[in-house]
């Protein structure tokens, strides 16, 4: 009997701790897709030479869209 509930306790806080891994990386990458437009702008201005190269637009253009993706729905009741 106290092996179940050993279990159900460890279930459950295991269940808890996934729900707040998945808040952390939800909120993490909202803020990553909310600051990366910030980053641009300071690569344009600054004369960046990665601004010039076009694989490290399209790396940053791609972590973009996957902070968004990932992001979707941070704050949400």
């Amino acid at each position: 009997m106290r092996s179940k509930s050993t279990i159900t306790v460890f279930a459950a806080v295991l269940a808890v701790l996934g729900r707040e891994l998945v808040a952390f990386v939800q909120g993490l990458a909202f803020w990553t897709a909310v600051v990366l437009p910030l980053v641009y702008l300071a690569l344009l201005v600054a004369g960046s030479p990665t601004v010039s190269d076009p694989s490290a637009v399209a790396e940053l253009a791609t972590l973009n869209v996957v902070s968004l993706v990932l992001g979707h729905g941070y704050g949400d009741p």
